[in-house]
């Protein structure tokens, strides 16, 4: 996995990232994709980064604690404005990521779904150059938060 952060040896088609695993209490709640650089294909569809919630532990609040994480993670490693995408059908997920500083870029129909009806929503959240204002309260309420609820991410 370091490798893969570092850029080392990858495929073609693969882009530097990490994966980010949630737990609580030992229990696995959650994970994230973190890339760092976005080819095509991610920056269509895939985006920056994609997080995923076990369904039993969906609307308590651990979506958007491994989203703001995934944020701080990417920011660390120099993305500077992130690509965060959903399915237009996704409240959940999009309530995330507005939440975390998401704004709507645009719609798009998805051309590599099975049904090519549904609409991806592209969502910025941009990021500043330097340490200071949003990123250091995001940070800070992650860690305040972790510290009242008890659980690791």
């Amino acid at each position: 996995m370091e490798r893969n952060r570092q850029g080392i040896d990858l495929p073609e088609n693969r882009t530097r990232s990490a994966l980010l695993a949630a737990d609580v209490d030992g229990q696995l709640v959650g994970r994230a994709s973190i890339r760092f650089e976005l080819n095509d294909f991610l920056a269509f569809r895939g985006g920056h980064i994609r997080y995923d919630v076990i369904s039993a532990f969906r609307r308590k609040g651990y979506a958007t604690d491994i989203l703001r994480h995934s944020i701080v993670i990417a920011r660390n490693e120099g993305v500077t404005s992130l690509l965060v995408t959903c399915d237009d059908s996704d409240v959940g997920s999009t309530k995330v990521i507005e939440r975390c500083g998401g704004v709507l870029e645009t719609t798009a129909v998805d051309e590599w779904d099975t049904f090519p009806s549904l609409l991806d929503l592209k969502t910025q959240i941009p990021l500043p150059d330097r340490r200071g204002s949003q990123m250091d309260t995001l940070l800070e309420n992650w860690k305040r938060r972790s510290n009242d609820q008890k659980y690791d991410r």
